[in-house]
């Protein structure tokens, strides 16, 4: 690999302030490459570092959205507001930020967690459409955007929302998003390993979550909740695909996640006790956010 001239030309990207978008996929490629010869290559190890720092010189502020990954402003990965601006596609007003944006939501983990927030509404529509009252738990449940496009958009749904949330910011962003339709949804303001209700659900969602669980972790929260899903109810967990295109990159801007396969996310619900035969994978179009049914 030609590193010192993929350097050069990075230089000159971030000179006219972000890539052209002929350019993304040279990109792309190269930064896959440099990130994985680093672990295999201790003298790429340097490269990656310079790397880093330039764009660290550039983007640490949470007005781009590669410095927003990359500096964590709330404490952790992937916060309610980086999941919303990837929602809303969101580009930053400074000029010297906007290509970078727009980079950053044509990679394929973004639009991935564009297609999870339209995955759970299309779910939400099928298990409302006979007009029957349903129940849903939301953990994890971020800045609630999934929320309110369903509500504007199926403004008859009879459906009730218990949403268990960590972060109080993210409690309060999601409150004042949902304006008049918060009178569907109860925030617990609490850490859903430790939140414990006798209330029974049709439906137990979680999005995003389950991809910084360790295992075990991951096993004892399903079997946790196992006990709240009514006669017929479901839970329903996102999960990304070990084949997640934008991975390696995603690691270079410090966000990691625990990438699982088909077979590893069955395996883990036999382990928490579901029965094999209720139980299957699938995934958004795009092959990159798989989601577990457990029923």
């Amino acid at each position: 690999m030609n590193t010192t001239f993929n350097f050069e030309l990075l230089n000159q990207i971030i000179l006219k302030d972000g890539p052209d978008k002929e350019q993304y996929n040279d990109l792309v490629e190269w930064l896959n490459q440099l990130s994985q010869s680093s672990r295999e290559d201790s003298s790429q190890i340097e490269v990656l570092n310079q790397v880093k720092l330039i764009f660290n010189d550039l983007f640490m502020t949470k007005e781009s959205l590669l410095g927003h990954v990359s500096i964590w402003p709330h404490g952790y990965a992937g916060d309610y507001e980086i999941i919303d601006r990837i929602y809303k596609n969101d580009v930053s007003s400074q000029a010297k930020f906007e290509k970078w944006d727009k980079w950053f939501h044509d990679a394929a983990a973004t639009q991935a967690v564009r297609n999870r927030k339209t995955y759970f509404k299309q779910l939400l529509a099928e298990k409302t459409a006979n007009g029957n009252p349903i129940k849903v738990l939301n953990l994890a449940s971020g800045p609630c955007r999934d929320l309110l496009e369903f509500f504007n958009e199926n403004p008859g749904a009879n459906v009730q929302f218990d949403c268990i949330e960590i972060d109080p910011n993210a409690v309060t962003f999601a409150s004042q998003l949902l304006g008049v339709h918060k009178e569907h949804v109860t925030f617990h303001l609490a850490n859903i390993i430790k939140y414990d209700t006798l209330e029974q659900y049709d439906l137990i969602w979680s999005a995003g979550l389950f991809d910084y669980l360790d295992d075990q972790t991951f096993i004892q929260v399903i079997k946790r909740y196992q006990h709240n899903l009514n006669l017929g109810g479901e839970i329903v967990i996102g999960n990304f695909y070990v084949h997640n295109p934008s991975r390696n990159i995603m690691e270079v801007f410090n966000w990691r996640l625990r990438h699982r396969t088909y077979d590893e996310l069955l395996g883990l619900a036999e382990k928490a006790g579901y029965n094999p035969g209720r139980m299957r994978v699938e995934s958004e179009p795009l092959g990159v956010n798989l989601f577990m049914r457990l029923f």
